[in-house]
């Protein structure tokens, strides 16, 4: 699947005669931009789903471990694909070390987010925030025009609230409301047996390690939210000139053009942040290539496929529209994070998860219509 996107991406890219908007404007006629919004969707909301395997889980590795070869397969994957489009010219950018800074540090942060909230919880806060940190960028940074900037910050708003119930999902807060209702009467006084082990573990002082957890698992989701909202600001410095930096001006579009500097950046990032942190623990790290070798490879080129369709999309409907919605994306994690790997459980945490997703899923369509 991710293959084919990339490959519809690049026929097309080929053999469009639109070039791609400059100068702060958008281009939501060209099949690009939307093409790019949907594939980055379907290929964001599956890219993760080696970090569960359970052998994985089970070695309990460092971040940066993993980050490796995540970093590897995302360079060598972005370099493939610059290989085989028809770009005929090099231009690197030192844009790029400033992709992987944000990158890398992003992912480190997401490792840490899904291993403590799940797969469903913790891309659905990240998500929520990095199209609030987009459309700032946007409208603040880039100039993209907006349409109303009340119906904008009301979708923001809406954003927001759905950041806030998909986290409480993943909190002890249902457990405890179910527990209430139940000693209220409202609830059958038969109960099942997890019915009873989520009473105790929430009400009798079993909460401590998983309060813990939540809280430590919010922070890191939020710190990747942050830092995902910005990650398309490199590219958009690359395209269009910022900070002082020369705008692109190369022939082929600007997503394609900066694989190469992403590919540098990301594998000097990489190891720079590996030795300043294993140097300053003096510690050896182990790589366990048989465990986490294979996942991490693949999870890095998963990655930078769907992040080839983000950038199209970034570029054609610009920070407030086209990057926000690929953070669409969480339909997906939630139906795996749900469906299969059983992270939420129980009637009032489904409810409440889901309604945090439709929350969320107006409030980005609050913001691309109104940005």
């Amino acid at each position: 699947m991710d293959v084919a996107i990339v490959s519809s991406l690049l026929v097309v890219n080929h053999t469009t005669s639109s070039k791609p908007p400059s100068g702060g404007d958008l281009d939501t006629s060209s099949p690009l931009g939307w093409m790019g919004s949907f594939g980055a969707v379907l290929i964001f909301g599956f890219y993760g789903v080696l970090l569960k395997k359970p052998d994985v889980q089970a070695a309990n590795l460092n971040p940066l471990v993993f980050q490796f070869y995540y970093s590897t397969g995302c360079a060598i994957t972005s370099v493939l694909v610059w290989l085989i489009s028809d770009l005929q010219e090099f231009s690197f950018s030192y844009w790029g070390f400033v992709f992987g800074l944000t990158w890398v540090s992003s992912q480190v942060c997401a490792y840490q987010a899904i291993a403590k909230l799940g797969y469903a919880a913790g891309p659905a806060i990240w998500a929520g925030l990095t199209i609030v940190v987009s459309f700032v960028w946007g409208v603040a940074a880039f100039h993209n025009s907006v349409r109303s900037i009340l119906g904008a910050v009301g979708g923001l708003l809406v954003l927001i609230v759905g950041i806030c119930i998909a986290a409480s999902a993943s909190s002890s807060l249902p457990a405890t409301l179910e527990a209430r209702f139940r000693k209220s009467g409202d609830y059958p006084i038969i109960r099942s047996l997890e019915e009873q082990f989520l009473e105790e573990r929430y009400l009798e002082g079993g909460a401590d390690k998983s309060a813990q957890n939540f809280a430590s698992g919010v922070f890191w989701a939020v710190a990747t939210g942050l830092l995902n909202g910005s990650q398309m600001v490199p590219l958009q410095c690359f395209s269009n000139g910022c900070f002082g930096s020369p705008a692109y001006t190369g022939s082929a579009g600007a997503s394609v053009a900066f694989l190469p500097s992403l590919a540098v950046g990301v594998m000097t990032i990489t190891p720079a942040f590996a030795i300043i942190y294993f140097g300053a623990k003096r510690e050896v790290p182990e790589f366990a290539f048989s465990v986490a070798g294979v996942p991490g490879l693949l999870t890095g080129a998963f990655w930078a496929m769907g992040n080839f369709a983000a950038m199209f999309a970034t570029e054609y409907l610009g920070q407030t529209i086209g990057f926000p919605m690929t953070q669409a994306c969480i339909i997906v994690n939630a139906f795996l994070g749900i469906v299969f790997y059983r992270e939420i459980t129980g009637t009032y945490a489904i409810r409440l998860f889901a309604v945090a997703v439709i929350f969320i899923i107006v409030g980005a369509g609050l913001d691309g219509n109104f940005g």
